[in-house]
């Protein structure tokens, strides 16, 4: 078979959203399918596709729709263009035309992407082949679509072959935003970055308690300046405890005022993007992760398999890993007061963390598809 993936994701050369499709296009390519890739320029030089290259598949590079410097004449032509729609699909994906694939999966880092941005229905209407929409993040308080909105996203999840989310819960907010049945939604796990999954050797601590946010810096969805807040209080001012951030993203210079501001400089501190997640938790005891949005975390699931423990917020899919007081600790939402009172049950019960990490890990297994990309790759193969 051949089949193509597509994905909205521009700016960051990768991110964790990127990884479910890339396994599924590994696996694929591993028995014998032909596999085209279509990302943003952005992502031309990342490792990952450089991998999928060399393993046999097609590469695609579309410019960037973003920041894009264009002259007036250059603004006009391009909204021309658009209005008509065979040669606005042949700009945009006609590498994708002339592979023919016998099936799309379009990989959004929105659930809705595919209506916002008109040349993904215009694919789909102008190839007339099976395609599969991938939603990894849908956000749960935004404003009400237009009814045009709404339509255009009906039309085409019905056409779908499958609308495949990351967590339940981002499932259920879609069927609320466009007041309708996804009847043919369906749940995935996203695929771990782990070197190897067990409870790993508990961290020695000296009576400091370690903790780790992984997760991008970005504070819209993130939360971390929150975090900052609820840290910044004369309770935990008065505490032995060190915070370290892995990631990267848009807001790090304003997460360092925050913790200049706070006077958190000897008890926070920004790491930066590190390859080997093992090594995190290694040195660390717990994750706290004040998400105001997700789908499902890979930072949590992570953090679970390797057996540590987490506070987070009630938000996407984090609800399912965490059984608060039990696997971790989870506040209602990203708010300072709800972080405030989970950081004083985490404090209190600290002689318990390596405890909920063990059942954290077995929890973790219990429910997690180790193998998702494989799974992807097999409802691409049926659609």
């Amino acid at each position: 078979m051949k089949i193509a993936f597509i994905t909205t994701m521009q700016g960051p050369p990768w991110a964790g959203s990127e990884e479910l499709w890339f396994k599924a296009a590994q696996y694929l390519l591993n028995n014998g399918h032909s596999v085209m890739a279509v990302v943003f320029e952005s992502a031309a030089s990342s490792n990952k596709v450089k991998m999928l290259k060399e393993a046999g598949a097609l590469i695609s590079i579309r410019k960037s729709t973003i920041n894009n410097k264009k002259s007036l004449l250059q603004k006009a032509v391009f909204k021309i263009e658009k209005t008509i729609k065979g040669k606005f699909v042949q700009l945009a994906f006609g590498e994708v035309l002339n592979f023919k694939p016998d099936v799309i999966c379009l990989s959004q880092g929105y659930t809705f992407h595919f209506v916002e941005d008109g040349v993904y229905g215009a694919l789909f209407d102008a190839i007339n082949r099976p395609f599969l929409l991938l939603s990894q993040y849908n956000p749960e308080f935004t404003g009400i679509m237009p009814p045009a909105r709404i339509s255009k996203a009906k039309k085409y999840i019905n056409k779908a072959s499958g609308f495949l989310f990351v967590a339940a819960r981002n499932l259920k907010t879609a069927e609320r935003q466009i007041a309708s049945s996804i009847k043919n939604g369906i749940v995935i796990d996203n695929p771990v970055n782990l070197n190897s999954i067990g409870v790993l050797n508990y961290p020695g601590n000296n009576g400091i308690l370690k903790m780790a946010c992984v997760a991008r810096y970005d504070c819209y969805c993130k939360g971390q300046d929150i975090l900052f807040q609820a840290l910044g209080s004369e309770n935990w001012q008065n505490r032995k405890f060190a915070l370290e951030l892995y990631g990267s993203g848009p807001d790090e210079e304003y997460l360092q005022s925050l913790i200049d501001y706070y006077s958190l400089r000897d008890k926070v501190f920004i790491k930066g993007q590190v390859s080997n997640i093992n090594k995190i938790w290694e040195d660390n005891e717990v994750l706290v992760l004040p998400s105001l949005s997700e789908g499902t975390p890979l930072a949590l699931v992570e953090a679970m398999l390797c057996g540590r423990t987490a506070l987070s917020t009630d938000v996407g899919g984090i609800a399912r890993y965490i059984i608060n007081n039990s696997t971790g600790f989870l506040a209602p939402v990203s708010s300072v007061n709800a972080l405030s009172a989970a950081l004083e049950d985490l404090w209190e019960n600290r002689a318990r963390l390596q405890e909920m990490g063990k059942a954290a890990f077995e929890h973790a297994m219990t429910i997690t598809d180790l193998t998702p990309g494989e799974t992807l790759a097999n409802y691409l193969v049926k659609a």
